[in-house]
């Protein structure tokens, strides 16, 4: 008998631990869907207009529009250490903790977007924080750095 309510016991909790331990948020991605995506809008002067995203397989776009100096659609790749840094640096600086918005109501300046993991930021850059800020200023280095071929 007291071999029973042993076994019970340990089954109880055994179990019990087994239903406390948490499992890891696994987030399905769409191949189609970028990771990071930055686009930025035009302005009543010269503003660089452009769309620029970063895919999981390593894959980016980029679509000049205004005032750059490719124009029309390209694409490239990101080395896979780029990748994982850049991917590690949103993780750390904890994006997904910016506010969705940070807009100073003026309509003459350029609005930008920065997307990671579809969770989007709008700002114009006299609001945004600093750390924003350099987000932006990472992804730009990243496109004037990469080796872009036009798309047919």
């Amino acid at each position: 008998m007291k071999n029973i309510i042993l076994s019970i016991a340990i089954l109880a909790v055994t179990f019990i631990l087994l239903s406390c331990t948490t499992k890891k948020k696994v987030i399905k991605t769409d191949p189609d869907v970028p990771i990071i995506r930055l686009s930025k809008s035009s302005c009543f002067g010269k503003c660089k207009v452009y769309d620029f995203s970063i895919f999981e397989n390593k894959t980016m776009t980029y679509k000049g529009v205004k005032n750059v100096e490719k124009i029309g659609d390209f694409h490239s790749t990101i080395d896979k250490e780029q990748y994982k840094t850049l991917i590690e640096y949103f993780r750390t600086n904890n994006f997904e903790t910016f506010e969705t918005t940070y807009l100073s109501g003026a309509r003459d300046l350029q609005a930008i977007e920065i997307e990671y993991n579809r969770q989007v930021v709008k700002f114009h850059k006299r609001k945004a924080p600093q750390l924003l800020i350099n987000t932006l200023n990472k992804l730009d280095e990243i496109i004037d750095e990469a080796d872009w071929t036009r798309k047919n």
